[in-house]
């Protein structure tokens, strides 16, 4: 997460050259994420416009995803997990 983040911040940055490192460095690591799609997104060469579009889709599904991790912990702590 915390490349994929680094990424998301160096595309909004607008840093070319920064991006192209990442994708020399983790690129291969990367690919066998589940986040590998967004990754590989990100460090392409696509119009900046496009990218700032995907981040904030991006960032979108972090706060799903973190609403929803604190949702089942309280349905869990609350015994209604157990209902079914």
């Amino acid at each position: 997460q915390a490349v994929l983040n680094l990424a998301i911040a160096q595309t909004l940055a607008g840093s070319r050259k920064a991006l192209d490192d990442l994708a020399g460095r983790y690129g291969a690591a990367m690919a066998e994420t589940p986040r590998s799609g967004a990754f590989a997104l990100l460090v392409s060469d696509f119009d900046r416009a496009d990218i700032t579009k995907v981040t904030e889709e991006l960032e979108g599904i972090e706060q799903v995803q973190a609403f929803m991790a604190g949702y089942k912990a309280r349905i869990a702590d609350a015994g209604l997990s157990k209902v079914n």
